[in-house]
């Protein structure tokens, strides 16, 4: 059995924790129209929604840990987003863990995900795990998706990793308890793996490549990050979710997507954000694709590996 896992951001740290929940509801619609339904839900979250009876295979979390920043914007500082996404997804694992499932797959709450998913991991129930390698991105409220490469290196609903493996990696003290503090995972749980795997999908792959359980690609576009919601850390992906190709009738029904043409207020909205989109992207290609690249260069160098494993037993 498969099992998705999600953390939703605490209500304090939102624009609209209405417009939060929303877009939650959406993602479960589209995660619950799986072709196989041998599979579970488990959402951790801070304020339970009212929908819950609408999703009987969705169990809703709720954990009363506090808001990883004082400000009241879903734009806050990467070291607070990845504490509350690993501490709650940490919580997740534990509750699945009733399930006996052979895979986790985390998501992000306002994502979509290909109805495919289920049907192609519970197929292989002793693999690894897998990357979400190609996906697209779409402009929430746009009528256009576009394709993604390196797709898990930006969004989080990417990584799917073997439950048992999961289990043992961890390494938790035999009296852990099920329903812990978010003090007591701290302070119990190894911070690397709590930061930098289950609070960061974009090193994923990397630490299971380093620790001998290499994962592979998905065969199929599986996810569809969904940005420019008003809710997104970053909130603005530039020319991402602008161009790209129209939502089909088949990508519609995998997905669970509004199928629409484009029209003319569409063609209309691109070009006003047009100008502003290809400035964003420019400074996103300079800055943060050419890091990426240089990022997996440089992990091919022995010395760079040493290097980086002094840091992680420092951090430890």
């Amino acid at each position: 059995m498969l099992v998705f896992l999600t953390s939703v951001r605490h209500p304090h740290n939102s624009a609209s924790y209405q417009k939060v929940e929303s877009l939650l509801a959406r993602t479960l619609n589209s995660i619950c129209s799986q072709t196989d339904q041998n599979f579970h839900v488990v959402v951790v979250c801070n304020q339970i929604p009212d929908f819950q009876a609408h999703y009987p295979k969705v169990d809703f979390v709720q954990v009363d840990f506090p808001p990883p920043s004082t400000e009241k914007t879903p734009k806050i500082e990467a070291t607070g987003v990845k504490k509350d996404k690993g501490t709650k997804r940490l919580v997740g694992l534990l509750r699945a863990a009733q399930y006996s499932p052979e895979h986790i797959m985390f998501f992000d709450a306002d994502d979509l995900l290909s109805n495919r998913i289920a049907e192609f991991v519970n197929a292989r129930p002793n693999e690894h795990g897998w990357v979400v390698q190609d996906g697209y991105v779409y402009g929430d409220g746009m009528s256009l998706l576009m394709p993604k490469k390196d797709f898990h290196l930006g969004c989080g609903s990417s990584i799917i990793l073997n439950y048992s493996l999961l289990k043992t990696l961890l390494k938790l003290p035999p009296d852990f308890p099920p329903n812990p503090s978010q003090e007591m995972i701290l302070e119990k749980v190894d911070s690397y793996f709590l930061h930098r795997v289950l609070g960061d999908h974009s090193r994923v792959k990397g630490y299971f490549q380093e620790t001998g359980y290499p994962l592979s690609s998905m065969p199929f576009p599986a996810a569809i990050w969904v940005v420019n919601t008003g809710e997104n850390r970053s909130v603005d992906k530039g020319i991402s979710g602008i161009l790209g190709q129209p939502i089909t009738p088949e990508v519609s029904r995998e997905f669970t997507i509004e199928h629409r043409t484009v029209a003319l207020p569409d063609l209309m909205e691109i070009l006003m954000r047009l100008p502003k989109a290809v400035w964003i992207s420019f400074r996103l290609l300079v800055f943060r694709d050419l890091k990426n690249s240089l990022y997996r260069r440089l992990s091919s160098k022995l010395w760079f590996k040493q290097l980086r494993g002094k840091m992680r037993d420092e951090v430890r």
